[in-house]
């Protein structure tokens, strides 16, 4: 019997609502690809000040793209 060629990853675009939700759910989809619209990003700055769960969220999503980035551009 054939080896089963290894499914190509799926790329899985995340909106505004599924970060309110859980900060950390970039993390959920471990071997697929995660896309950020700018939209998302440009949305940040609205929910980063305040102390509701809301904005601890953001702050947290936040913190988690800098980690990532490592200071690279979007354009890298």
């Amino acid at each position: 019997m054939p080896k089963a060629k290894p499914k190509p990853p799926k790329i899985f675009v995340l909106d505004t609502s599924v970060l309110l939700q859980e900060h950390h759910a970039v993390n959920n989809f471990h071997e697929h690809d995660v896309a950020l619209p700018i939209t998302l990003l440009e949305e940040l700055d609205q929910f980063k000040k305040g102390n509701d769960t809301l904005n601890f969220e953001w702050r947290e999503f936040i913190r988690f793209l800098d980690q990532r980035s490592q200071s690279r551009k979007l354009s890298d």
